[in-house]
């Protein structure tokens, strides 16, 4: 959801508003009467803590990009870029080897997401039914590390590494209607 969804807890399929963009019911953006550029910005805090470590990390990045704007006054368009979901971890531990006095240190991490690039449009049928639909693009990869060291008491260290890289890209179609009577 952009921001003024998300600052309402989410909500979307049924709010409309003139001065912001619905990217979760298309059909409400025939509200729009006026161009909007909307652009957000998506920031993480994080404060992990296990027994005495502590650990903090920080990091923003470009949320979202999208216009609408009115073809008609029945009819608006958008033009949406932002990502869709996204994929930042880092775990690490050292275990025991089974019936062995050894150890093995393991790393698993994985980095980024899917991309969503569309084009949505809204209609207003009558007076009071909204009708819309947004296609578009997903795009992007997910790269995943796998590390294994084994610590052998003799001083010999093994490594393993493993890398796998996941590479996305399709289609989608969605649609959306309202009704907004007058009471």
């Amino acid at each position: 959801a952009f921001s003024a969804n998300k600052a309402m807890g989410g909500t979307g399929v049924a709010a409309a508003n003139g001065i912001y963009i619905n990217n979760i019911n298309p059909a409400l953006l025939a509200w729009n009467k006026f161009t909007v550029l909307e652009v957000g910005v998506l920031g993480q805090g994080k404060k992990i803590i296990e027994g005495t470590k502590t650990q903090r990390d920080f990091g923003a990045n470009l949320h979202y990009i999208a216009i609408a704007f009115p073809i008609k006054p029945r009819w608006t368009m958008s033009f949406q870029l932002m990502p869709h979901t996204y994929v930042d971890y880092e775990v690490r531990s050292t275990r025991q080897i089974p019936n062995t006095q050894n150890f093995a240190k393991y790393v698993n991490t994985g980095k980024g997401g899917l991309n969503k690039a569309s084009i949505s449009n809204g209609f207003v049928i009558g007076k009071t039914i909204f009708l819309g639909a947004e296609t578009g693009l997903l795009f992007g990869g997910i790269d995943r590390e796998y590390v294994s060291q084994t610590l052998l008491n003799d001083g010999q260290d093994y490594r393993l590494i493993l890398l796998d890289r996941a590479n996305h890209k399709g289609a989608f179609i969605r649609g959306g209607a309202a009704w907004r009577p007058k009471i």
